[in-house]
């Protein structure tokens, strides 16, 4: 018989809280740790994914998934000695629907592990069927050097260089009037620039403590979540792709994560720059490559999927 793990012993492990601890019950097993999360419609994120027809977004399947595998990562140790961290993510697919009314069964296979690092194969179900799956790297790290990364080096960074233009700019009001997320999960305030000949679009997040997700997190581990960037490049990508006159009235499709590289926290006072450049597409595919960034510090970089549909 395999650790089942109650709310309390979970929460024991993990430092993340409501609104954003995203397993209910969990069970180490031989190779990895299995979960489950009940979904309902007082969940926050349903009020704005999407008004009318709620979603469960994927990105956050992922951060159920890395999670869980948390809970492999911190065995025989606590949230206030280990602080996990996503790193990586590597061949992230969604693939159905999660409702209100579902049961996630989250489920993680360890492909390698030590004191640091830990890489596993992880998937999502409801009722037997795969609703996504991924590879992802997670680190340990130790408490006092966390706090060396979440130290911001200066007041406001200035936004990269080149990433404004005045005449392009379109605040959040014309955003919504083209792609259908809301609060509290609208995740782009600004688009900065959109170059249609070259099919680049520049889009901004500001950061701030008093956002929902933060609440999550202890006071000491206050950093936007690695999961979470994920959805802000699709938004700023998906911006681009029904601003054009074929795909008006359409919705977007996020299909899946082909990789991506975390270098460094983003915190609160940043301005995360999103820089999305369409690197291909067919039919109602697409596929975008994608550069955040705090000042002119890369911040993060990955490789999305999407696709367009009625």
């Amino acid at each position: 018989m395999g650790n089942l793990l109650s709310i309390k012993d979970i929460k024991g492990r993990l430092p993340f809280r409501y609104p954003f601890l995203l397993i209910d019950r969990a069970e180490i097993v031989e190779h990895g740790v299995n979960a489950v999360k009940n979904l309902t419609m007082d969940e926050e994120f349903f009020q704005g994914h999407f008004p009318g027809a709620p979603i469960m977004p994927g990105v956050l399947q992922v951060e159920s998934m890395f999670q869980t595998a948390s809970l492999f990562l911190n065995q025989g140790c606590d949230c206030e000695r280990c602080i996990p961290l996503l790193t990586g993510l590597k061949k992230v697919k969604f693939r159905k629907p999660v409702l209100p009314g579902d049961v996630l069964f989250i489920e993680i296979t360890v492909d390698s592990y030590d004191e640091k690092t830990l890489e596993v194969s992880a998937k999502t179900s409801v009722d037997g069927a795969v609703t996504s799956q991924a590879q992802l790297t997670i680190s340990c790290v130790k408490k006092n050097e966390l706090m060396d990364l979440l130290q911001p080096t200066a007041l406001l960074q200035p936004l990269k260089a080149g990433a404004v233009n005045v005449e392009q700019m379109e605040d959040v009001t014309v955003i919504q009037n083209v792609i259908p997320h809301r609060y509290p999960f609208i995740l782009v305030d600004k688009i900065l620039s959109l170059d249609v000949e070259n099919k680049v679009t520049i889009g901004l997040k500001n950061i701030s403590v008093n956002e929902p997700f933060f609440a999550g997190y202890p006071e000491d581990y206050c950093m936007l979540p690695n999961s979470l960037q994920m959805e802000i490049a699709a938004q700023v990508g998906c911006k681009y792709m029904l601003s054009q006159p074929e795909n008006k009235g359409k919705i977007g499709y996020f299909m899946a994560i082909d990789k991506a590289v975390y270098h460094q926290p983003v915190l609160p006072g940043d301005q995360l720059v999103v820089e999305t450049s369409l690197a291909g597409s067919r039919g109602r595919f697409g596929k975008a490559d994608v550069k955040m960034y705090v000042g002119e510090t890369l911040v993060t970089e990955c490789s999305l999927k999407f696709a367009i549909g009625d």
